[in-house]
Protein backbone atom coordinates (compact mmCIF):
# COMPACT_ATOMS: atom_id res chain seq x y z
CA UNK A 1 0.00 0.00 0.00
CA UNK A 2 2.95 2.34 -0.35
CA UNK A 3 4.95 2.57 2.80
CA UNK A 4 5.17 1.63 6.53
CA UNK A 5 4.31 5.67 7.11
CA UNK A 6 0.69 5.39 5.12
CA UNK A 7 0.22 1.68 7.60
CA UNK A 8 -3.32 2.99 8.33
CA UNK A 9 -4.42 2.33 4.43
CA UNK A 10 -3.67 -0.95 5.39
CA UNK A 11 -6.94 -1.24 8.46
CA UNK A 12 -9.49 -2.22 5.99
CA UNK A 13 -7.40 -4.60 4.59
CA UNK A 14 -6.78 -6.35 7.95
CA UNK A 15 -10.50 -5.96 8.85
CA UNK A 16 -11.46 -7.88 5.80
CA UNK A 17 -8.96 -10.81 6.62
CA UNK A 18 -9.84 -11.08 9.92
CA UNK A 19 -13.92 -11.16 8.75
CA UNK A 20 -13.61 -13.75 6.09
CA UNK A 21 -13.92 -17.69 5.90
CA UNK A 22 -10.70 -19.38 5.80
CA UNK A 23 -7.80 -19.63 7.51
CA UNK A 24 -6.17 -16.01 8.45
CA UNK A 25 -2.42 -15.98 6.79
CA UNK A 26 0.27 -13.67 7.42
CA UNK A 27 3.20 -13.42 5.77
CA UNK A 28 6.36 -12.98 8.38
CA UNK A 29 6.58 -9.81 9.22
CA UNK A 30 3.34 -8.49 8.15
CA UNK A 31 2.11 -8.27 11.12
CA UNK A 32 4.43 -5.14 11.78
CA UNK A 33 4.43 -3.78 8.28
CA UNK A 34 8.09 -5.00 7.13
CA UNK A 35 7.96 -4.21 3.84
CA UNK A 36 9.78 -5.80 0.88
CA UNK A 37 10.69 -4.57 -2.56
CA UNK A 38 9.96 -7.35 -5.26
CA UNK A 39 10.62 -6.73 -8.99
CA UNK A 40 8.03 -8.31 -10.86
CA UNK A 41 10.75 -9.47 -13.33
CA UNK A 42 14.45 -9.84 -11.97
CA UNK A 43 15.79 -11.19 -14.80
CA UNK A 44 18.06 -8.65 -15.18
CA UNK A 45 18.16 -7.29 -11.44
CA UNK A 46 21.31 -6.77 -9.09
CA UNK A 47 21.55 -9.49 -6.92
CA UNK A 48 20.23 -8.08 -4.04
CA UNK A 49 16.56 -7.66 -5.74
CA UNK A 50 16.29 -11.36 -7.21
CA UNK A 51 13.07 -12.41 -5.62
CA UNK A 52 14.11 -15.91 -4.36
CA UNK A 53 16.50 -15.18 -1.34
CA UNK A 54 16.71 -15.13 1.86
CA UNK A 55 14.75 -11.93 3.86
CA UNK A 56 15.51 -12.18 7.66
CA UNK A 57 12.60 -10.63 9.93
CA UNK A 58 13.67 -6.58 10.59
CA UNK A 59 12.48 -7.10 14.23
CA UNK A 60 13.09 -3.85 15.51
CA UNK A 61 10.09 -2.59 12.99
CA UNK A 62 7.83 -4.40 15.82
CA UNK A 63 8.66 -1.72 18.34
CA UNK A 64 8.61 1.16 16.21
CA UNK A 65 5.57 3.54 15.60
CA UNK A 66 3.26 1.65 12.73
CA UNK A 67 4.48 -1.96 14.04
CA UNK A 68 2.98 -1.25 16.98
CA UNK A 69 -0.16 0.09 16.00
CA UNK A 70 -0.15 -2.51 13.00
CA UNK A 71 1.12 -5.31 15.46
CA UNK A 72 -1.71 -4.16 17.83
CA UNK A 73 -4.52 -4.43 15.56
CA UNK A 74 -3.69 -7.22 14.09
CA UNK A 75 -4.27 -8.53 17.86
CA UNK A 76 -7.56 -6.98 18.80
CA UNK A 77 -8.78 -8.27 15.11
CA UNK A 78 -7.67 -11.58 15.54
CA UNK A 79 -8.93 -11.53 19.10
CA UNK A 80 -12.61 -10.64 17.84
CA UNK A 81 -12.40 -14.08 15.26
CA UNK A 82 -11.49 -16.02 17.92
CA UNK A 83 -14.44 -14.61 20.16
CA UNK A 84 -17.24 -14.42 17.58
CA UNK A 85 -17.21 -17.85 15.92
CA UNK A 86 -19.77 -16.36 12.99
CA UNK A 87 -16.77 -14.73 11.62
CA UNK A 88 -14.68 -17.29 10.35
CA UNK A 89 -18.13 -19.59 9.39
CA UNK A 90 -18.91 -20.16 6.11
CA UNK A 91 -21.60 -17.82 6.12
CA UNK A 92 -20.99 -15.42 4.01
CA UNK A 93 -23.69 -12.63 2.02
CA UNK A 94 -23.52 -11.92 -0.87
CA UNK A 95 -21.88 -15.19 -1.94
CA UNK A 96 -21.89 -14.44 -5.68
CA UNK A 97 -19.81 -11.70 -7.26
CA UNK A 98 -20.03 -10.35 -10.79
CA UNK A 99 -17.02 -8.24 -11.48
CA UNK A 100 -18.83 -6.13 -13.80
CA UNK A 101 -20.80 -5.31 -10.45
CA UNK A 102 -19.28 -1.34 -9.90
CA UNK A 103 -22.22 -0.75 -7.24
CA UNK A 104 -24.13 -1.53 -4.48
CA UNK A 105 -26.60 -4.38 -5.08
CA UNK A 106 -30.56 -3.49 -4.73
CA UNK A 107 -30.29 -4.57 -1.26
CA UNK A 108 -27.46 -2.80 -0.46
CA UNK A 109 -24.75 -5.02 -0.07
CA UNK A 110 -21.25 -5.82 -2.37
CA UNK A 111 -18.86 -3.16 -3.62
CA UNK A 112 -19.37 0.67 -4.59
CA UNK A 113 -16.51 0.80 -6.22
CA UNK A 114 -16.69 5.26 -6.89
CA UNK A 115 -16.64 5.43 -3.08
CA UNK A 116 -14.28 2.24 -2.41
CA UNK A 117 -16.92 0.76 0.26
CA UNK A 118 -17.58 -2.59 0.70
CA UNK A 119 -20.61 -4.03 2.54
CA UNK A 120 -21.24 -7.68 3.76
CA UNK A 121 -23.09 -9.85 5.89
CA UNK A 122 -21.87 -13.09 8.48
CA UNK A 123 -23.73 -15.19 10.38
CA UNK A 124 -24.31 -18.16 12.13
CA UNK A 125 -26.96 -19.52 13.38
CA UNK A 126 -28.85 -16.30 15.57
CA UNK A 127 -25.51 -14.53 15.75
CA UNK A 128 -25.67 -12.15 13.00
CA UNK A 129 -23.08 -9.25 11.80
CA UNK A 130 -22.56 -6.81 9.59
CA UNK A 131 -19.44 -5.73 8.23
CA UNK A 132 -18.65 -2.32 6.57
CA UNK A 133 -15.30 -1.18 4.93
CA UNK A 134 -14.39 1.93 3.94
CA UNK A 135 -10.75 1.58 1.45
CA UNK A 136 -10.89 5.34 0.97
CA UNK A 137 -9.14 8.48 2.20
CA UNK A 138 -12.33 10.28 3.20
CA UNK A 139 -15.31 9.32 5.56
CA UNK A 140 -18.14 7.81 3.37
CA UNK A 141 -21.84 7.73 4.22
CA UNK A 142 -23.39 4.04 3.70
CA UNK A 143 -26.59 3.07 4.08
CA UNK A 144 -25.98 -0.41 5.94
CA UNK A 145 -28.71 -3.16 5.01
CA UNK A 146 -29.36 -5.00 8.18
CA UNK A 147 -31.35 -8.45 8.90
CA UNK A 148 -33.22 -7.54 12.25
CA UNK A 149 -34.02 -4.46 13.65
CA UNK A 150 -32.93 -3.28 17.71
CA UNK A 151 -29.60 -3.08 19.13
CA UNK A 152 -26.42 -3.37 17.39
CA UNK A 153 -23.08 -3.01 18.92
CA UNK A 154 -20.23 -1.55 16.60
CA UNK A 155 -17.45 -4.28 17.56
CA UNK A 156 -14.64 -1.89 16.20
CA UNK A 157 -15.54 1.52 17.15
CA UNK A 158 -15.97 1.59 21.21
CA UNK A 159 -18.61 -1.19 21.21
CA UNK A 160 -21.07 1.51 20.44
CA UNK A 161 -24.68 0.57 19.97
CA UNK A 162 -27.02 1.86 17.14
CA UNK A 163 -30.85 1.52 17.65
CA UNK A 164 -32.12 0.06 14.24
CA UNK A 165 -35.81 0.38 12.54
CA UNK A 166 -36.29 -0.63 8.91
CA UNK A 167 -33.79 -2.96 8.80
CA UNK A 168 -31.47 -0.31 7.74
CA UNK A 169 -28.81 2.50 9.09
CA UNK A 170 -29.26 5.62 6.90
CA UNK A 171 -26.60 7.87 5.89
CA UNK A 172 -24.01 6.03 8.91
CA UNK A 173 -20.34 7.81 8.99
CA UNK A 174 -17.45 5.17 8.21
CA UNK A 175 -14.01 6.80 8.32
CA UNK A 176 -11.27 6.37 6.42
CA UNK A 177 -9.29 3.74 5.90
CA UNK A 178 -11.82 1.92 8.36
CA UNK A 179 -14.48 0.36 8.98
CA UNK A 180 -17.04 -1.30 11.06
CA UNK A 181 -18.61 -4.98 12.68
CA UNK A 182 -22.26 -4.40 13.74
CA UNK A 183 -23.57 -7.44 16.25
Amino acid sequence: LGSRDRWYKAQPYMIALATCSGTVLLHNGQEWGQLEDLWEDDSNAPPANKRVQSRPLTWAQRDDGPGQKLTGLYSFLMGLRAAHPALRSANFYPNFYDSSWTRFSPDGYGIDESRQVAIYHRWSGGDLYMVVLNFSDSTQYADIPLPQNGTWTDLLNGNSTLNVQNYRLYNFPVSSNWGCILH
